[in-house]
């Protein structure tokens, strides 16, 4: 998560510089294309990151057997039929 956060954050930032026109304050204009082609990469690698990072997310659920598929709805609705009576 911190390298997508990382990627994504440089690359809104030379988005930004670039959009704003204060780019060539910091870079030489001759290599503003080092500039748009690590722009990119960073935006390619973000998205890459950001990819592996939700695969690898395991939905964690103790519904796994019978009898606990059967009672968790009858757990539910329980103290909305104690308060109803």
């Amino acid at each position: 998560m911190i390298r997508f956060l990382i990627l994504a954050g440089y690359f809104e930032l030379t988005m930004y510089l670039e959009l704003s026109g204060k780019l060539n304050q910091y870079i030489n204009i001759r290599y503003a294309y080092l500039a748009y082609i690590s722009m990119v990469l960073s935006f390619i690698l973000a998205l890459v990151q950001l990819y592996t990072w939700t695969k690898n997310i395991k939905l964690h659920s103790h519904l796994k057997g019978k009898v606990a598929q059967l009672t968790s709805p009858l757990i539910l609705v329980f103290p909305v039929f104690g308060l109803a009576c």
